[in-house]
């Protein structure tokens, strides 16, 4: 691979959510908090959809540890 993380969508995120939880011991409203201060919104606000950088989503969740 590239090495770069690629984007994902909120909804994949928050598939994610249970299993994250168990793993870091952060509750989930916590994480459900995270997401929706990672997503970014459709460029121009109507082009494209919202997304997630997955490797900002890391680092923010890194420092919630």
């Amino acid at each position: 691979g590239s090495g770069l993380d690629p984007d994902i969508t909120p909804q994949d995120a928050i598939v994610q959510i249970p299993m994250v939880s168990n793993a870091t011991g952060i509750s989930p409203s916590r994480l459900r908090a995270l997401i929706a201060q990672e997503t970014n919104g459709e460029e121009l606000g109507f082009l494209g959809s919202t997304y997630i950088d997955v490797l900002r989503l890391n680092e923010a969740l890194s420092k919630l540890r």
